[in-house]
């Protein structure tokens, strides 16, 4: 079974592609990257993979089940994490109810945390070194720890397809390498795939299983990080401007593209 499997899909709004006859292969379980600069469409990739933007051609299957036939199953076998900007958390809320909160969403009627669900939860903050925390308000924490917090929310609902929107964009180098570490851990001990949107690689060359390059709605490249990730196919997507540096054989890209 694959993550993600797509065959000359377009998706977009009232008709207009954003996504242009993509194909691709995401491999289950697997730490895998969207990567490309602005306007590229990596969250729109997303987002149609959860059923939010809607396909207008082409085949899309999520963990094996037609998008959007059987949107319904996939969603409660995928945990989202979106930009952390997206997220207003206006109402004060302890770090161990953000993480409880997902889970008791996904389980249905009557939504009423357990026991099981507490400690699944703080289990899930101990695996991001977040445990300290849990009785903090989520809103007093720094960029990081709020970004670690929302991935233990994603885990603790114990998905098999994490989907993350710029993950490490704008925290500290602590928070992207504990985070880098988690997903390495999800995939290696329980068989969960990871499907990161970046503009920014370098945090995850080095243990990525497979990368797939957009660029204007479109698939550039896809593969291995040490077939997809060349310096012709960054300079393509990049331009001159970006920095190509080779280190054991991967090419890391030193660029100032925002993020989405």
């Amino acid at each position: 079974m694959l993550a993600v499997e797509a065959k000359g899909l377009y998706s977009g709004y009232g008709g207009r592609p954003i996504l242009k006859d993509l194909s691709l292969s995401i491999p289950h379980p697997s730490l895998s990257v969207v990567m490309g600069p602005n306007g590229a469409g990596k969250t729109t990739l997303l987002r149609t993979l959860l059923g939010m933007v809607p396909i207008i051609s082409g085949e899309l299957r999520v963990l094996g089940e037609p998008i959007p036939e059987r949107i319904g199953d996939v969603r409660r076998r995928v945990a989202y994490v979106p930009q952390k900007e997206e997220i207003g958390w206006e109402v004060p809320i302890s770090v161990l109810d953000v993480v409880v909160m997902l889970r008791v969403i996904k389980k249905g009627p009557p939504r009423k945390p357990t026991l099981e669900d507490v400690e699944v939860a703080r289990r899930a903050l101990g695996l991001v070194d977040m445990e300290w925390a849990e009785k903090r308000c989520f809103r007093a924490l720094s960029g990081g720890q709020q970004q670690r917090v929302l991935i233990a929310r994603a885990i603790a609902s114990e998905p098999e397809l994490l989907l993350l929107d710029e993950p490490v964009s704008a925290i500290d180098a602590e928070s992207r390498h504990k985070i880098a570490e988690v997903l390495v851990k999800l995939r290696d001990e329980a068989g969960i795939t990871s499907l990161i949107v970046t503009h920014d690689i370098n945090p995850f060359a080095h243990v990525a299983d497979y990368v797939a390059i957009l660029n204007n709605g479109e698939l550039v490249a896809a593969g291995p990080v040490a077939t997809a990730l060349t310096p012709e196919n960054l300079v393509a997507v990049y331009g001159p401007r970006a920095k190509i540096v080779e280190v054991g054989g991967v090419c890391y890209a030193i660029v100032s593209d925002a993020h989405r």
